[in-house]
């Protein structure tokens, strides 16, 4: 980063802080926006992950949306069989991947 992007970055983020926090605001991260979504997906489902996702126009895990709508179906008494069928593979292809990644860590 050149002196010239950094005093524009810090142009731009100085006129987000209000009057009040420029001078409480002491230090700041940068970090990618898709580093900040894996982490939410990595630390699963909830309704912060899901709104800072949508927030910043990140896309939701497909296990995710599935898991929303089979809990609306069930807070209505409706059941969609293919839709349980769609989340239990997704899942099972979810612990297999993790299984996968935890072995090359570990390995």
């Amino acid at each position: 980063m050149t002196l010239e992007e950094w005093a524009e970055l810090l142009r731009v983020l100085t006129e987000q802080l209000s009057l009040e926090a420029r001078g409480r605001v002491r230090r700041a991260t940068l970090i990618p926006l898709p580093v900040c979504a894996t982490l939410c997906r990595a630390f699963g489902r909830s309704p912060q992950a899901a709104a800072w996702l949508e927030a910043f126009s990140q896309p939701m895990p497909a296990v995710w949306q599935l898991q929303a709508e089979a809990e609306a179906n069930a807070s209505d008494g409706a059941v969609d069989y293919v839709l349980n069928e769609q989340l239990a593979e997704l899942e099972e292809a979810e612990v297999r991947l993790a299984d996968e990644l935890k072995g090359s860590f570990l390995a």
